[in-house]
């Protein structure tokens, strides 16, 4: 972007949505050579503003400069730039442009669709037509929608046209939709006396107040074998095989609606593009949709059998995105993301290395990903060691994208594949396989050695400078090769290496133990092992086979039951456990869980100090353990709200590779959470229905004893965890009380024990 020509831009900066805009070239650089000055090699990029940002909407134009803002696009701000590449170092000038509401009733838009929601261009008579109006300032108004079957050739329509239904229709978020049944046109025929109409044209018109229609262009619907209408000479002697209901009753004669008055298309009578208002001040406007003729077309697979069809068309469609045509565009993992988000790694990966390559890269892009969020696919997945989202971007990688960890982390999954692409982007040339895609993201300089299987990526055994610790030099060479050989355990794939356990010398922390050979090496064979056994071929599984909209997908309730460890913790609660009365039993029941370090005191007990009789963690091992579920060995509170195992060595605490959790980023019902200062860890089991700013949580050693708490949202890290080999739903938060979950369940607050 530092290399650009373009010195002014100007244009209408509060145009009408719905109306078009141009945006021209002012000035230019003097530098700029006179034979480059030319309008047709400009590219022009449009940005959204999003999170107080602006971000590409992928929309750019080469020669053309004029944009159209759809209906809702009043609620945006954009910004307009031009790009002409030439080695003067200049930045172009941009227009922030915030478009404005219509102030006329318009239809811009007429769609056919299948019943399963995607676009149409060909039917077949045994299935229904969805015919879908795009609206301005007509919300809540109703159309008139017509289908008519076209004995004219060629496109354009004449007094020929032969109205098959008509249906109405209500604009809800601009949207109006109506469905006709296909079958009708083969009766209409068979009256008419077609005797073998194979195809047959179509449009649709639709109407607002009778004052203008809009058509789509002739559509071919072609007609079953066996449903043929009967020839002329049948119908004399046999009766009609259809059902005597479906067959129209002759119309009364009546003055003739605009739509029956419908004349030639758009293209021949070359309407002028100016809006006409007639004297009651109502506007009308055409637009024409295009279809394409098939003899082999079949019908398009029915909704899913657990949806209605009635309740699949009667879901608004979204305003800024089509249909997601799932069944076309499988990829890996697909079944993990939202109709939307699968749209968008497509279309990324086809910006990125073609239309014909989208699938496959999607594919390799999603396995990745899966790596690096451990398997959630949540942009805001952080490893707590200076790395977050998709891709898990350090500072140095979100700046080179143009932003931040802290924001990346606050986007969605559409809005940070947008920055997931920057990143690619700079070196997709040389990303030959998915090794390389995912070196990109492992260790840059490495990149394009993908298919170099005895390539060493890290190697213990080089030298580093011996000076004061710096944290920064560990991001920079030789300690990243030399220090990313233990800091990747789950890449030792050669034999006995990831479970030889050694004495490390760490950089920054002394002696440690650590996984690995004596100044092993990684090589990239190892990295493509894991990242085709674990994350590439278990994601061939994961598929989305159905049809969707585009709405994000409801998380699912496991028909009302918690995770197991929650009605264990709800059991216990039901016992009244307190220090002054139970102390025994929770020095035997929960403390034994553990296994590290068996606490003997609890809190009633005298001389017994927070640092031997603290039981919050203990409880929490003791309803996971319980459940069947992994836990986390050590009683201190701390290590509840870390992944890895930890382990005691001579009284000494440490972290293994191994994990026994899971972070969520989300909070869910029975996900241990822990507080700020790390000296709590409790079960959060919902949001407190009388203060929405607190959580509901259940844990042992609250005000000495298996307490329900309200406590304020912020007392807690914005994480949970849960087991690593747990495989039911998340269940999301909700509004309770702790009755609601036990009858007799009181709910107390930190310090009151009333």
């Amino acid at each position: 972007m530092s290399k650009q020509g373009i010195y002014k831009i100007s244009g209408n900066t509060k145009p009408k949505v719905g109306e078009q805009v141009t945006y021209r070239i002012d000035e230019w650089y003097p530098a700029t050579p006179l034979a480059k000055r030319n309008p047709a090699h400009v590219t022009w990029h449009l940005f959204k503003k999003v999170n107080g940002r602006f971000v590409p909407t992928n929309i750019k134009k080469v020669g053309v400069s004029s944009f159209t803002f759809n209906t809702n696009a009043y609620k945006d701000t954009f910004r307009v730039e031009a790009y002409l590449h030439n080695p003067e170092g200049r930045t172009p000038m941009a227009l922030e442009v915030q478009p404005q509401p219509s102030d006329v009733p318009r239809i811009n838009k007429v769609e056919l669709k299948y019943i399963d929601d995607t676009p149409g261009t060909v039917f077949n008579f045994t299935e229904k037509l969805i015919a879908e109006a795009k609206c301005m300032n007509l919300e809540g108004q109703y159309l008139m929608f017509t289908l008519w079957e076209d004995d004219a050739k060629n496109a354009g329509h004449n007094n020929k046209n032969l109205l098959i239904d008509t249906k109405k229709g209500k604009v809800k978020n601009g949207t109006a939709r109506a469905e006709f049944i296909l079958t009708k046109a083969v009766m209409k025929k068979a009256i008419e006396g077609e005797t073998d109409p194979k195809q047959l044209e179509f449009y649709v018109t639709v109407e607002y107040y009778a004052h203008k229609k809009h058509a789509t262009d002739n559509i071919n619907i072609n007609t079953p074998e066996e449903i043929l209408p009967p020839t002329k000479s049948q119908t004399k002697t046999e009766p009609s095989p259809l059902p005597k209901k479906e067959v129209p009753k002759e119309q009364p004669k009546k003055e003739a609606t605009p739509a029956e008055q419908k004349g030639k298309s758009q293209k021949e009578e070359k309407v002028v593009k100016e809006d006409i208002v007639n004297k009651d001040k109502k506007v009308w406007d055409w637009s024409e949709a295009k279809g394409k003729i098939d003899n082999k077309q079949s019908p398009a697979p029915p909704p899913p059998k657990e949806i209605s069809p009635a309740q699949v068309n009667s879901v608004p469609v979204s305003q800024t995105t089509e249909t997601c045509i799932c069944k076309e565009n499988q990829f890996n993992w697909g079944i993990k993301l939202t109709c939307e988000e699968r749209k968008k790694v497509l279309q990324v990966c086809a910006e990125l290395w073609g239309e014909q390559n989208k699938k496959e890269k999607a594919s390799e892009l999603m396995s990745v990903m899966h790596l690096e969020t451990n398997t959630t696919f949540s942009p805001a997945a952080d490893n707590n060691a200076g790395y977050s989202g998709l891709i898990q971007f350090s500072d140095a990688s979100a700046k080179s994208v143009g932003s931040t960890r802290a924001a990346l982390k606050k986007m969605t999954f559409v809005q940070q594949m947008d920055y997931v692409k920057k990143y690619f982007e700079k070196k997709k040339a040389a990303l030959k396989t998915m090794t390389d895609l995912y070196l990109l993201v492992l260790k840059q300089n490495a990149v394009g050695q993908g298919a170099n299987e005895n390539y060493v990526l890290f190697d213990e055994s080089v030298s580093v400078p011996n000076a004061p610790f710096d944290k920064n030099n560990l991001s920079r060479e030789p300690w990243v090769t030399k220090y990313g050989y233990s800091s990747n355990p789950s890449f030792m794939r050669e034999k006995g290496e990831w479970a030889h356990i050694r004495t490390f010398k760490s950089y920054s922390r002394g002696s440690i133990e650590r996984r690995g050979f004596e100044n092993g090496k990684t090589y990239v064979w190892e990295v493509t092992d894991k990242l085709v056994k674990e994350h590439y071929n278990p994601g061939k599984a994961q598929f989305f086979n159905g049809t969707c909209e585009d709405k994000p997908q409801e998380k699912k309730k496991s028909n009302g039951k918690y995770p197991p460890w929650v009605d264990i913790a709800i059991a216990e609660e039901a016992k009244i456990i307190r220090e002054s009365t139970h102390c025994s039993y929770i020095i035997n029941t929960y403390h034994s869980s553990t296994d590290n370090a068996k606490m003997s005191r609890c809190g009633s007990e005298k001389d017994a100090s927070r640092a031997n009789s603290a039981w919050c963690g203990s409880f929490v091992a003791y309803c996971l353990k319980t459940s069947g579920h992994k836990y986390q060995p050590d009683p201190g509170a701390i290590w509840h709200g870390k992944e890895n195992l930890v382990k005691r060595k001579k009284g000494a605490p440490y972290e293994t590779e191994e994990k026994w959790g899971k972070k969520y980023t989300e909070m869910y019902i029975g996900g241990i959470v822990e507080w700020h200062n790390n000296g709590h860890t409790t079960i959060i089991v919902g949001i407190d229905k009388s203060n929405s700013k607190n959580y509901i949580l259940l844990g042992g050693n609250q005000d000495n004893g298996v307490r329900f708490w309200t406590a304020p949202k912020t007392k807690v890290h914005a994480y949970c965890i849960f087991p690593a080999d747990y495989t039911g739903d998340l269940l999301p938060l909700e509004s309770i009380e702790p009755s609601d979950l036990s009858p007799k369940a009181q709910k107390y607050s930190e310090g009151n024990t009333a």
